[in-house]
């Protein structure tokens, strides 16, 4: 498999490749997506040579590029707010046109979210915490539909039930991770 696409997101390489929890349906519904032009602009690292671009690429939604040395990854992008927190939504675009068909028919492209934390000259963004969620769902496999695809945690809820497990997470302080931090390198 090739590194870095389709069950990844750009950003950072999420914590130097930690586990991100990664799911088939998104989290939010369309009554819940917002705009905000603050996302918009070239984010990166103090120091690192990779970086991700945000452009608009609907009403509601976001196209980020991320940019790894020259090796692009194209994301659908949306921001969300539950229980006035606002969230991001990532998931991959189709691949490039170089790629082999018969690879792409064996990748399934996942969504992972993101607690925005802040949107300005920083932007701050805490992945849900992995370990929670695995030790959460697997204490109470009914709590959310889940699945293991090589020893990873796959998420399979329907969007309301996995939406509702991250609205009862929000104010777990366990839940969140970590946050990542990006400068804005340009508009």
């Amino acid at each position: 498999m090739r590194k870095g696409f389709a069950i990844t997101i750009p950003v950072a390489i999420l914590l130097l490749c930690s586990c991100i929890v990664l799911s088939t349906n998104p989290v939010f519904k369309t009554s819940d997506l917002v705009f905000e032009n603050a996302l918009i602009g070239t984010w990166g690292e103090e120091g690192s040579p990779g970086y991700f671009t945000v452009s608009k690429s609907g009403e509601l939604s976001y196209l980020l590029i991320d940019d790894q040395e020259g090796r692009l990854g194209r994301f659908e992008t949306h921001l969300f707010r539950l229980e006035n927190k606002m969230f991001l939504d990532v998931y991959p675009e189709d691949p490039s046109e170089d790629i082999n068909e018969s690879w792409i028919m064996h990748m399934m492209p996942m969504h992972s979210i993101y607690r925005v934390d802040g949107i300005d000259s920083l932007l701050t963004l805490v992945p849900i915490d992995y370990d929670w969620v695995k030790k959460t769902v697997d204490a109470n496999p009914e709590m959310l539909e889940h699945t293991y695809i090589h020893e990873h945690l796959l998420i399979i809820a329907p969007t309301e039930k996995y939406r509702q497990f991250v609205i009862d997470a929000i104010p777990v302080s366990e839940a969140w991770d970590e946050p990542m931090q990006f400068l804005r390198l340009g508009d």
